[in-house]
């Protein structure tokens, strides 16, 4: 199993680490209770 960070929501400070984390080729999983924030991750709109 490859690692991966944990994001712990998805706000505007969650959204900074998860841009980062993409560009530079990092796996990540967003945790958020709003599932339209996870959704976005998912879909591919990170920012």
């Amino acid at each position: 199993v490859e690692p991966f960070v944990i994001v712990a929501g998805y706000g505007d400070a969650g959204r900074i680490v998860g841009a980062d984390l993409d560009e530079h080729y990092r796996r990540f999983v967003v945790i958020d209770k709003r599932e339209d924030r996870v959704e976005s991750v998912s879909s591919g709109q990170l920012s």
